[in-house]
Order: structure tokens, then C-alpha cells, then sequence
């Protein structure tokens, strides 16, 4: 389950499909605790996402709300710009021991990143060889211009020829209210008071589930 725990980002990056700003909501620790819950309950795994989820001010409260129910959710797992540099190496280091799975957003829309987060970041060639697994990840993406101006805070991405959905999987907003994707065109209640069909599909979007040409 994606928990979208705040709206705010400390960058403006021009391929946001959430289009955020420094001004947003913030996840409650009410709504956190009643949505990790809720994953734990379905077995569905915890993505702590946002805006940037490392700016919010109960981040590490989160961060251990999420791990007391590890053993019962598919995985923990995040993405971080890399702006605040104690708490990016804090995670590339968690993840190193595979508690977590995170990754760092390192592209051409993003404010310089410290190097010693992308090195914290950057695996060994040898890494393979580890015995515990390597949940660190990078992600480097470059657009073209074209592609930036169908792209991005116009909340479309018509690189392949559609628009596409912000998140495929089950979306949790900062409010609390649950939709079966990003679409946010199938509602699920809220996870105060949770109306998950019988037959919900997780991770799988709202159009490929009504749209046969998706």
C-alpha cells in the first residue's frame, strides 16, 4: 500500500505528478498507525512515500510504527530525494541490512545531492557477493523536452501514448481516505473505516481494471 504521508517537498521538481510544493498536509500519527494496520491486516507491503516523507516532522516515529510490522507486510519501503544527508545515509545504511528498501531520486530535475549520500547509496561492485541483501537503489532518469512538457505538473506522462496513473497500487492520502489506485476514481473508504472489496486487487490500477484497451 502506497501512504502518501505528506504533500510537501523541499524541491519543484518539474516532473512531479503530485505537483508538490514546500505547503501541503501531513499525515497524522492517528491516520499512519490505522493505515499500517491496514497492510499489515491485507499482507500488503508499506510504501512510505509523499512529497518527501524524510521532511515530515514524525518521520523516524513512522519509520518505527512501519518496522514493528515487518514480519507481517511484503516489505518497508521508501523514496527519498537525499536532501536531508543524515537521514538519506541513516537509510542507505538500514537498507544495507535489508530492513528496508529505499530509494534515492537522482535525475536531472532534482537540487544537486551530496556526494556522500550518493556514495552511501552506491553499491560495490561486489555487492552480489554480500550475505545479506542490498535493498539501496538509485534512480536516474533523463526526459527530453518534449517529453518534459507532456510530463510531469500537468499530472500527465504521454510517453507511451496515455495517461498514466500517479500509482498502481492501493493509495492512501495524508487524510486517511483509501482509493484502489492514484486514479483515485475507485473509493475505498478511509482507514478509520475501511471498504476493501472481497476481491480487491492490490497493485493493480483502477484502468487496468476497467479498461481492456489499458
Amino acid at each position: 500500500m502506497y501512504i502518501q504521508t505528506t504533500t510537501r517537498c523541499n524541491f519543484s521538481c518539474s516532473h512531479c505528478l503530485f505537483g508538490c510544493t514546500e505547503k501541503g498536509s501531513d499525515m497524522s500519527r492517528k491516520t499512519f498507525i490505522a493505515a499500517t494496520n491496514l497492510a499489515a491486516e491485507y499482507g500488503q507491503g508499506i510504501d512510505i512515500g509523499g512529497g518527501e516523507p524524510t521532511i515530515h516532522p514524525l518521520f523516524w516515529d513512522f519509520m518505527g510504527i512501519a518496522l514493528s510490522h515487518k514480519s507481517h507486510c511484503e516489505n518497508i519501503w521508501l523514496a527519498t530525494n537525499g536532501s536531508i544527508k543524515d537521514i538519506a545515509i541513516a537509510l542507505a545504511e538500514m537498507a544495507k541490512t535489508g530492513v528496508i528498501s529505499v530509494r534515492l531520486s537522482r535525475d536531472q530535475f532534482h537540487d544537486k545531492i551530496d556526494n556522500e549520500v550518493i556514495k552511501a547509496f552506491t553499491r560495490s561492485e561486489n555487492y552480489q557477493n554480500r550475505k545479506e541483501d542490498d535493498y539501496r537503489s538509485m534512480t536516474t532518469e533523463y526526459l527530453s523536452d518534449r517529453q518534459l512538457i507532456d510530463a510531469g505538473r500537468a499530472r500527465k506522462n504521454n510517453l507511451r501514448g496515455r495517461e498514466d496513473c500517479v500509482c498502481d497500487e492501493c493509495f492512501i492520502t495524508p487524510q486517511g481516505k483509501i482509493y484502489s489506485c492514484g486514479c483515485k476514481k475507485e473509493s475505498w473508504g478511509t482507514v478509520i473505516k475501511p471498504n476493501i472489496p472481497d476481491n480487491a486487487m492490490f497493485n493493480h490500477c483502477y484502468k487496468y481494471k476497467n479498461n481492456d484497451n489499458w
